[in-house]
């Protein structure tokens, strides 16, 4: 099979940016793409650390009702849609700081990606 035939069966990131409840972990995601039946994503949490690295602290909880401190975990999240709430929650977004460094996040994320695809096809 041939390089082209790969990179045209392999589903692209397909853009969003919702919020979803995911049922794996109990807590809610921030989602950016959508990859096949995979989302991608980061998680939000309430723990200043999670396995031991420090997570990214948000000037405001997403959750304009919830007064205590949140923050974004370390890592992308790539979880199978069947995990995930069917339907976007509603009631949850960034303060404008924090969506710059969120969106800084993800690009780094899509830069880091576009790296290793093209290091992966010189080791062939």
């Amino acid at each position: 099979m041939s390089k082209n035939k790969d990179e045209k069966n392999k589903p692209k990131l397909e853009s969003r940016n919702e919020f979803r409840f995911n049922h794996a972990t109990r807590h809610p995601n921030f989602i950016f793409g959508k990859e096949g039946r995979k989302y991608k994503g980061m998680g939000i949490t309430h723990e200043e650390k999670t396995f031991g690295k420090n997570n990214m602290p948000l000037k405001d909880n997403p959750a304009k009702t919830d007064s205590r401190k949140a923050y974004i975990r370390n890592g992308i999240i790539s979880q199978d849609e069947r995990y995930m709430s069917d339907k976007p929650i509603a009631n949850l977004e960034f303060g404008k700081e924090d969506y710059a460094n969120v969106k800084s996040k993800r690009r780094n994320y899509q830069k880091n990606l576009k790296k290793q695809k093209k290091t992966s096809k010189r080791s062939r």
